[in-house]
C-alpha cells in the first residue's frame, strides 16, 4: 500500500511540489523476503540502454536493504541490485539510487518489461534489520520514494539503419583511396 506524502528532501529539482509515495504494510519480522514494496510495470517497446532510478527515505524501523528486481515476462522477476542505508540511520534521503540495464538482454524494447524495489532480509539473513541501529524492524516502518525514472534511447529505425552503414562504407572507401 502507499500514500501520497510531503517529503523533506530530494533530488526533485521541482521544489513547488513536495508529494512523494510513501509506502506501508511490510511483512511481518523473517517472513515475506522481497515481496512487498513498489512494483512499476513499463513498457520499452521502440527504447534501448534503459537505466531505472529513484530517490529513497528510509524511516527508522523500516528494512536497512531494498532488492531491485526486473521482469522481463511481466510475471517472474530476478534480482539485479541490493542497496542498503549506506549510513544506517533512518529519515535519511538516498538520491538518485540508479540500475543500469543496457546490458542486460531481453530489457530493451520489451512490452513486457517492469521492474520493482521490495524490503530484503539482511544478505545472509533470515530477517530484516532495521535502517538504524538500535532500532527494531517494525511492519509500520516506511518507504518513501520520490523522482522515480526509466531512462532510456529511442532504438532507431531500420532505414536509419541501413543510412548509417551506407554511410560508413562510403567514408570507408574515400579512406581507402586517399591512403
Amino acid at each position: 500500500a502507499y500514500e501520497i506524502s510531503t517529503r523533506d528532501w530530494s533530488s526533485d529539482v521541482c521544489s513547488s511540489d513536495l508529494s512523494g509515495w510513501n509506502t506501508i504494510t511490510y511483512a511481518a519480522q523473517g517472513t515475506g523476503d522481497k515481496t512487498r514494496g513498489v512494483q512499476f510495470n513499463v513498457s520499452t517497446v521502440g527504447w534501448d540502454h534503459v537505466v531505472i532510478g529513484y530517490d529513497l527515505r528510509h524511516s527508522n524501523t523500516s528494512s536497512r536493504y531494498e532488492q531491485v528486481q526486473v521482469t522481463l515476462d511481466g510475471v517472474s522477476f530476478t534480482d539485479v541490485a541490493l542497496f542498503g542505508a549506506d549510513v544506517a540511520v533512518g529519515d535519511t534521503w538516498y538520491s538518485q539510487r540508479t540500475v543500469d540495464l543496457s546490458a542486460m538482454a531481453g530489457v530493451a524494447n520489451n512490452a513486457l518489461f517492469g521492474f520493482r524495489v521490495v524490503a530484503a532480509f539482511a544478505p545472509g539473513g533470515s530477517g530484516y534489520v532495521a535502517s538504524t541501529p538500535g532500532s527494531s524492524y517494525g511492519t509500520s516502518g516506511t518507504w518513501r520514494f520520490d523522482m522515480v525514472t526509466v531512462n532510456a534511447m529511442p532504438v532507431p529505425e531500420p532505414g536509419t539503419w541501413a543510412l548509417l552503414l551506407a554511410g560508413g562504407a562510403v567514408v570507408a572507401r574515400v579512406a581507402r583511396r586517399r591512403g
